[in-house]
């Protein structure tokens, strides 16, 4: 990432674009204020920002959303052929630069072929001079403009709907969002494609891709291993959210710290969507579910809430720490986001006996 970096900084310093941490902090600043209250930030006015801070931080939002599908199978470069790619607001592209990351650690190569679309045009201009500048070794990129009734192999929608029709009251937002959404499945998506969301962990946000994902369910590949309503939307304060222990390269930390941002670990809300009615259940254990919190110690005992189908939606399980032992010594390791088994499955309680497992996405025999 560091080479990345470096090119970042030298379109940076071709455009007199403020690199130093105290006039880029107050600029990051600004720019946080605006995507937190108004929803949008134009590249005329926040280039530097949004070149310098928030393209690198947001890229691995990407990467880690679409780690399970990769695991899966369900997205490698086709043989003969580019993979077809719609970033839909694109901004400077790190939903692309995500992907691309994630493909190339999975050791696939070839072409990816991405048709970057956004009405920033200044932003378009930033992210296509990226292009031209930086390269991964074994996955190159091409740009390409859209075409009408182009079916895609993936479709990116990197923060899209945080900054779409926010005057619109929340019911009839949602209503706008779920036909969208909708529009691009029927006339966009290839038959065995993905479409990739990713939004802001903050509450609001997370709970409108919840609502979404109760109206497209039979649509939902991940993150969620059940087609029951979200239990997440039963209580105000709940959401639903990835927090991953990735911190900001180092030399975005001083940024950070001048903008009065967190620089450790990586928080944000996905959903996937599919045509083929492939489901992430498909791919792990029959008795899989999804921890959705960080294991809370408190006296004599930790917790953690978990979400799939056992309990038809969001779920709890303890362990007293008297009964703590080797079968179960897995629950210690568990993180937000991990994919776990327990024996026996129903398990409310982890006693001595019970044996606690992390799970791994798997290919399965009929993936293509």
């Amino acid at each position: 990432m560091a080479a990345f970096e470096d090119v970042l900084f030298s379109i940076a310093e071709q455009r007199r674009y403020p690199h130093d941490a105290a006039r880029l902090g107050a600029r990051v600043h600004a720019l946080s204020e605006a995507y937190n209250t108004v929803g949008t930030g134009s590249a005329k006015d926040h280039g530097a920002a949004r070149l310098l801070f928030w393209l690198p931080r947001d890229i691995p939002k990407t990467t880690m959303a679409v780690r399970e599908l990769v695991a899966a199978g369900l997205l490698r470069i086709p043989q003969g052929r580019p993979l077809r790619v719609l970033d839909q607001g694109a901004g400077l592209g790190a939903s692309t630069w995500g992907l691309l990351r994630a493909l190339e650690a999975a050791g696939e190569e070839g072409v990816v072929s991405v048709a970057l679309v956004d009405d920033d045009q200044e932003a378009l201009e930033l992210a296509r001079d990226v292009v031209r500048k930086a390269s991964f070794d074994a996955v190159s990129l091409r740009v390409e403009p859209p075409r009408a009734r182009e079916r895609y192999d993936v479709i990116l929608l990197g923060q899209v709907l945080s900054e779409l029709h926010r005057d619109l009251p929340p019911d009839a937002r949602l209503s706008k969002h779920e036909t969208f959404l909708r529009g691009l499945l029927q006339t966009s998506l290839a038959a065995d494609g993905s479409l990739v969301i990713v939004e802001p962990a903050l509450r609001e946000r997370s709970r409108h891709l919840h609502a979404l994902r109760d109206r497209l369910a039979p649509h939902v590949f991940a993150p969620c291993l059940h087609e029951n309503p979200c239990p997440m939307l039963l209580r105000e304060n709940d959401w639903c959210h990835e927090d991953h222990p990735i911190d900001l390269p180092a030399a975005l930390v001083p940024i950070a710290k001048a903008a009065g941002l967190r620089w450790q670990g990586l928080t944000y809300a996905y959903l996937i969507l599919r045509n083929d009615g492939r489901t992430l259940r498909q791919y792990v254990h029959a008795d899989a579910v999804r921890m959705v919190s960080e294991i809370r110690r408190t006296k004599g005992k930790s917790e953690a809430l978990l979400c799939g189908p056992r309990s038809q939606g969001r779920d709890a399980v303890m362990r007293l720490d008297r009964e703590a032992s080797p079968a179960n010594a897995g629950w210690d390791k568990l993180h937000r986001g991990d994919l776990v088994a327990f024996t026996p499955p129903d398990a409310k309680r982890l006693g001595k006996d019970a044996n606690v497992a992390k799970l791994c996405v798997e290919p399965a025999e009929e993936s293509p």
